[in-house]
């Protein structure tokens, strides 16, 4: 890839990028995401303006996935009135596979993308369900092949 940077999460704006693909390795935690912003502050930005780049490959260093929450949702009838209330589920290590290839293969959009110390919190809108995915790591890098302008 074309432009790196290390431990710039702050830099891009995540929120509306499409969730390509998930890889969990050992060692690390991979995202590859579509319609990610570029801000102007970030260190390889020469344009000093908000770009977009596709195929951004979000790398974990010493990733682990310590939880993926399936977040719980209400149902209401036509009235507002409460029906059903549903909590956050857990998903279980052995249904990961599934549950990324499910989420990767309806468009599902990232929410948020956050850091705290050394953990990473990820907020996913999927087609029917919203999941949020904690991952402990180290430094994050970012790759990318070639700026694009923001469509208007």
């Amino acid at each position: 890839m074309s432009f790196h940077t290390t431990n710039e999460l702050e830099h891009f704006r995540f929120q509306g990028a499409y969730l390509g693909e998930i890889q969990l390795t050992p060692g690390s935690f991979v995202l590859y995401l579509d319609n990610v912003i570029i801000l102007p502050d970030n260190s390889t930005n020469r344009d000093i303006r908000e770009m977009r780049c596709n195929n951004l490959e979000l790398r974990i260093a010493e990733g682990k996935l310590l939880r993926c929450i399936e977040e719980g949702y209400k149902e209401y009838d036509a009235d507002g009135n409460l029906m059903a209330q549903y909590e956050d589920t857990v998903v279980a290590p052995e249904s990961y596979k599934d549950t990324f290839q499910h989420l990767c293969e309806t468009e599902s959009i990232i929410y948020s993308i956050e850091k705290k110390d050394s953990l990473y919190t990820i907020a996913i809108d999927g087609e029917e369900r919203t999941y949020t995915l904690e991952v402990s790591g180290t430094d994050n890098t970012e790759s990318w092949d070639r700026y694009l302008n923001i469509s208007e």
